[in-house]
């Protein structure tokens, strides 16, 4: 089952036409990695990743969070997990919108606080090499 789980949920998905049944049995799949995979497919509906984003372990909740499928509220629920490896995570994203950055910068874990401190400065680093590169271009 497991090699199948992953065949139906790697990023060319949408070649197959997926019984909504299937795909809620995928999502409440014993395997860890079942449920990872699903979270991880932009191609999931966002109705499994809502589900999957209460999902017992940390590594799938954290995977909707990053999915490039997810809204913002689920972004913003994983913000507030009680889970800090799960905070972690999303500290070190530097594609977070950035006032959840600076919510994570405040966070009552030290190292998530540091770790978001510092993608906040790598991310203002990048925009002020960005500006400095454009201001080049222009002035040439």
């Amino acid at each position: 089952m497991k090699t199948d789980a992953k065949r139906y949920t790697e990023p060319d998905t949408s070649k197959f036409e997926l019984a909504s049944g299937l795909l809620h049995r995928l999502c409440k799949h014993a395997d860890t990695k079942v449920r990872l995979h699903l979270a991880e497919n932009r191609h999931t509906p966002i109705e499994l990743l809502i589900v999957l984003s209460y999902d017992s372990s940390p590594a799938v909740r954290l995977a909707v969070a990053e999915n490039a499928s997810s809204q913002l509220c689920l972004i913003e629920r994983a913000i507030d997990d009680v889970s800090v490896d799960v905070r972690y995570g999303l500290a070190e994203n530097p594609h977070l919108p950035t006032h959840l950055l600076e919510k994570l910068a405040d966070d009552e874990n030290p190292y998530v606080a540091c770790r978001a401190e510092r993608t906040l400065a790598r991310v203002l680093r990048e925009c002020i090499a960005l500006q400095c590169s454009k201001n080049s271009c222009l002035s040439s």
